[in-house]
């Protein structure tokens, strides 16, 4: 099966055939990455619906949505990057902020977003921890640790997957890849090699 999100708000899982096996109907586009475990298939989805969304991955059944949507007022973050799920949780990092319903040609700032981990049997959340700026590429995780990065102010987070705490903080604004114990992630200019434990810069190399 082929999951795939779509601006029509919807879900799709396409078999390798190319039938349809079902189709699932959000209430924002969907840009963030299907994950895909346990008989589960987790995403995010934009402003205004601003949730994550878990489903049965055969059926296509709605196991939970946890929305920070707020009706009084069309504003908020969205969901854009790809989660990750390990264990018994689905980890994923939003692009927030003050936003409003995003439309061609409006500028948007970038401001804090969170970084989650929700249950991935009930939704709830888990832990939250506060980074500085959009997130909006895939985590990585390794180690007892999840690492990902900021969009603007590139920044590169290593957390505790148990309880959300900081483990170090360094420069990088890509998508981590974790690696024989090193994190390596690049920024304007250069790529970084990181010990993955302590943070430490093994090397950089300039492009």
């Amino acid at each position: 099966i082929i999951y795939t999100g779509s601006k029509d708000n919807s879900l799709y899982a396409v078999c390798t055939n190319g039938t349809l096996s079902w189709k699932y109907k959000t209430y924002g586009e969907i840009h963030s990455v299907p994950a895909i475990a346990n008989g589960k298939v987790c995403f995010g989805s934009e402003n205004p619906d601003f949730s994550v969304y878990c489903l049965n991955s055969t059926t296509g059944e709605a196991l939970w949505r946890h929305t920070f949507y707020r009706k009084e007022y069309f504003e908020g973050g969205m969901f854009h990057a790809p989660p990750a799920m390990i264990g018994n949780r689905v980890l994923i990092g939003e692009e927030g902020g003050k936003r409003g319903v995003r439309s061609s040609g409006v500028s948007v700032s970038p401001s804090p977003s969170k970084f989650y981990a929700f249950d991935a049997e009930t939704g709830n959340i888990s832990w939250e921890f506060a980074a500085s700026d959009w997130i909006v590429t895939a985590p990585a995780v390794a180690y007892g640790k999840v690492f990902f990065s900021t969009k603007w102010s590139g920044d590169v987070y290593a957390l505790n997957v148990s309880d959300g705490s900081l483990v170090w903080k360094a420069e990088g604004n890509s998508a981590p890849v974790v690696a024989g114990g090193s994190v390596f992630v690049g920024s304007a200019g250069a790529i970084y090699s990181f010990d993955a434990d302590t943070g430490k810069l093994l090397w950089k190399h300039e492009t």
